[in-house]
C-alpha cells in the first residue's frame, strides 16, 4: 500500500471516529420525518389527524399579541422534540432558554389574520454516556382562529416536523386580507360620497329662495330659446308656484303672458 493510500485511510478512520465520538456526546437521536404521499388516502387522512392534534387555544387580548406564545411554543416542542432525544424520559424543556421574535411582515401580508412568530429553546437530556446535555430547538408558531398550531420545527439542525398546506393557507388568508380592504375602501367611498351629498343638500337648503328661483328661471328662459316652449311653459309655472314670493315669479308670469298673446 502506497504512502498516499495509507494517509487516506487513516483520515477516514478518524473521521468516522470523530463523528462516533460526537454523535455519542450528543443528546439528539434523529427519526427521519415521515414522507407524505398525497396519492395515498390512508397517509393523507393521518396527516391531517396529526396536524388537527397540535392545536392549542389562544388567549384572546388584543392588546398584547404575543401572549401565549411561549407557553404554546414549549408544549408543541415538548410533543414534538421528546421522541427524537436518546432519553425521552430524562427531557427537561428550560422555560428561561426561551426566545421569540415575531414576523411582522409576514403577518402584514395577510392583514393579521395569521400570525407567525420564530421561537428558540432548549432541552436539557441525557446522552449515551448518561451526561445531561443542552440542544437547541426552534419552532415556526402560527396563530389563527384563536388556535396556536406550529409550522415547522428544527431540533439542532435537524428538521423534524413540517405543517402540510401551509403555503395554502397563507395564499387563502392573502386573498381574504385583499377582500376585506377592497370592502373597506369601498365603504369609505360610499361614506364619503353621502357625506359630500349631506353637505350639498345643505348647501343648497341654505341658498336663499330668490337665487334658487332665479336659477330655475334661467332654465325656462334657455328653454324658450332653444325654441321648446311647452317645456319652457312648465319651467315658468313651477317657478310661481315653488317661489310666489320671488321677483324672479313675477319675471315668469310676465313670460307666460307674453307667450299666450
Amino acid at each position: 500500500m502506497t504512502l498516499l493510500g495509507v494517509i487516506v485511510v487513516v483520515t477516514l478512520v478518524a473521521i468516522t471516529a470523530r463523528t462516533s465520538i460526537v454523535n455519542s456526546n450528543g443528546a439528539v437521536r434523529i427519526r427521519p420525518r415521515p414522507a407524505w404521499t398525497p396519492s395515498h388516502p390512508d397517509a393523507a387522512d393521518a396527516a391531517i389527524a396529526d396536524q388537527a392534534q397540535l392545536r392549542l387555544d389562544a388567549p384572546r387580548e388584543d392588546d398584547n399579541i404575543d401572549l401565549g406564545v411561549v407557553d404554546a411554543a414549549r408544549q408543541f416542542a415538548i410533543k414534538l422534540v421528546t421522541s427524537n432525544l436518546k432519553v425521552p424520559e430524562s427531557a427537561e424543556f428550560a422555560e428561561n432558554a426561551i426566545r421569540f421574535e415575531r414576523l411582522a411582515l409576514l403577518n402584514q401580508t395577510t392583514g393579521g389574520k395569521i400570525e407567525h412568530w420564530y421561537v428558540d429553546g432548549a432541552v436539557d437530556s441525557r446522552n449515551d454516556y448518561g451526561v445531561i446535555v443542552r440542544s437547541g430547538w426552534r419552532i415556526l408558531l402560527a396563530r389563527a382562529d384563536d388556535a396556536f398550531f406550529p409550522i415547522m420545527a428544527q431540533l439542532g439542525d435537524f428538521e423534524i416536523y413540517r405543517m402540510r398546506g401551509h403555503v395554502e393557507m397563507l395564499a387563502e388568508g392573502r386573498r381574504e386580507a385583499w377582500q376585506e380592504r377592497e370592502a373597506q375602501a369601498a365603504a369609505q367611498k360610499a361614506t364619503e360620497l353621502a357625506a359630500n351629498r349631506a353637505v350639498w343638500q345643505a348647501i343648497d337648503k341654505a341658498r336663499p329662495a330668490e337665487e334658487k328661483a332665479r336659477a330655475a328661471l334661467k332654465l325656462a328662459i334657455d328653454l324658450l330659446a332653444a325654441g321648446r316652449e311647452e317645456p319652457a311653459r312648465r319651467r315658468l309655472q313651477e317657478v310661481i308656484d315653488k317661489f310666489p314670493d320671488t321677483n324672479a315669479a313675477g319675471e315668469a308670469e310676465e313670460l307666460l303672458r307674453e307667450g299666450s298673446q
